[in-house]
């Protein structure tokens, strides 16, 4: 019973150290819950020592680097708040009065909060990247060279995302890709096919459009083209003409080929 005790009390006491070995100088953190400051300093770079501006609590939702762990207490530095200067401030103020300017308070300034509060608010923030890789299927194809009928060829491709901004919590973007698919010829669609026969002829894709996600739900509408590389022989009369595709997706993964910027 005694040994059952002192386990039990041994991790109680090393939860929070355990806890804050979750985190390491260097990551970044957003904070749950506002959490009252211990102590704030002006980082060395600044200019702004004669104009100091700090606040008594953090707010939550701010992206900040975590500088310094120690038993007691973490300190942690904003990324970089836009600067507002003369007419943007003037126009700011005007229509959020009650709402500080974000950089004035955050911008090269270290705050140090307890450990404990850090351990219950503190979720680790990764930056979305700009451009991003994966994989992409259209299921559904319009033709308008064949009064819009729709095709249900397999395909499967490559995508490269950029994104170009976000708008309360959806991002718009725009995305390039490349693969491959598969084509069913028969006498009504190509030249070469006899009739009553058909064949799956593997095709190139090329394709471009916008996309729309929201959270991990994706919708998006492309423009493209196919073309098969033996059209001497089967003469399809959709090679190389422009398709209409709109896919609904899930972000199951991507893969990231940009740095982030370092700054909210």
């Amino acid at each position: 019973m005694k040994n059952s005790i002192v386990i039990l009390l041994t991790i109680l006491f090393l939860n929070p150290i355990l806890k804050a070995q979750n985190f390491k100088v260097g990551d970044l953190v957003k904070l749950s819950n506002t959490v009252p400051v211990i102590n704030s300093s002006i980082d060395v770079y600044s200019d702004d020592a004669n104009n100091v501006k700090v606040l008594n609590f953090l707010e939550s939702g701010v992206i900040f680097r975590v500088v310094d762990i120690s038993d007691t207490e973490v300190k942690v530095i904003a990324l970089p708040f836009e600067v507002k200067t003369g007419k943007q401030k003037k126009n700011f103020k005007e229509k959020k009065p009650d709402e500080k300017i974000k950089s004035e308070y955050y911008n090269d300034k270290v705050y140090s909060i307890s450990l404990k509060n850090f351990n219950a608010f503190a979720v680790s923030y990764v930056i979305p990247d700009r451009i991003s890789v994966g994989l992409l299927t259209l299921p559904f194809r319009a033709r308008p060279q064949d009064d819009f009928s729709f095709h249900t060829e397999f395909n499967l491709s490559t995508a490269v995302n950029f994104k170009l901004g976000s708008f309360k919590g959806s991002t718009f973007n725009w995305q390039f890709g490349a693969g491959i698919s598969s084509v069913g010829l028969n006498s009504e669609n190509s030249l070469g096919i006899e009739s009553g026969e058909s064949q799956d002829v593997a095709t190139l894709t090329l394709f471009t459009g916008p996309m729309l996600q929201y959270k991990k739900v994706q919708i998006g509408l492309y423009l493209g083209v196919d073309q098969i590389n033996n059209q001497s022989n089967y003469q399809w009369k959709s090679n190389g003409n422009l398709w209409l595709g709109f896919g609904v997706g899930f972000d199951v993964f991507s893969v990231s080929v940009s740095t982030p910027k370092n700054g909210q």
